[in-house]
């Protein structure tokens, strides 16, 4: 949605645990962002997820306090 600060950068990823607090498993990695912008991720094809914890981690970047205004939507289809 936004984006502020000099050259910022913007990298995300999707993670799955079975248990509150276990290891997580990356199911998804988003092209890194330095600019207003969108991406789908692509559905990961396999055995059903079964994993009921879900995060979203993010890492900025850059100088002069640089921020990033970002939406996540994630959906399982069981």
């Amino acid at each position: 949605f936004s984006v502020s600060g000099t050259l910022p950068t913007l990298d995300m990823v999707i993670a799955s645990s079975p248990t509150e607090g276990g290891s997580y498993t990356t199911r998804g990695t988003f092209a890194q962002k330095a600019a207003v912008g969108y991406q789908f991720l692509t559905p990961v094809v396999g055995a059903p997820f079964t994993d009921t914890w879900w995060k979203v981690t993010r890492t900025i970047t850059g100088s002069n306090t640089p921020t990033f205004g970002a939406a996540v939507i994630v959906g399982i289809q069981r």
